[in-house]
């Protein structure tokens, strides 16, 4: 159903409505009152108040999307925070030193690279390589 056809059936009931309570009037007094037609529809704003609506709206949405941004920030911080304090019980838990770890961590990438080019690079005060290629 579109919205003229919405409209129509609107209004047909707003007219059956008033002529009944016209009607209902009548018994009482006389009204000599005839409906002939009922329109609804929407008032259109001149142009400056529309251009001000477009500027409201675009305001709002600006700090929507800036607030938006803002909870994903602090959501991936608390992720950050959590993924380190995860990794931190881990290598507590395999005894590990923070060299041992960080070499642990690149095989696992080197593991997951899914033939992508990697190059690894990792150690201390000694610069080794791996070119890791499929």
């Amino acid at each position: 159903m579109s919205n003229r056809e919405v409209l129509a059936k609107f209004d047909d009931r707003i007219k059956q409505s008033m002529r009944q309570y016209v009607a209902s009037l009548s018994r009482k007094a006389n009204f000599p009152i005839d409906i002939q037609q009922v329109i609804t529809d929407r008032v259109m704003p001149n142009k400056e108040q529309l251009e001000e609506m477009n500027k409201t709206a675009a305001s709002i949405q600006a700090k929507q999307t800036q607030e938006k941004r803002a909870e994903m920030e602090l959501a991936r911080a608390k992720a950050e925070r959590n993924k380190a304090v995860a990794d931190k019980a881990y290598m507590t838990e395999l005894n590990l030193s923070p060299a041992q770890f960080i070499q642990l961590r690149a095989w696992d990438v080197i593991e997951k690279k899914n033939g992508a080019n990697i190059d690894v690079l990792f150690g201390g005060g000694e610069t080794p390589m791996w070119n890791i290629r499929r």
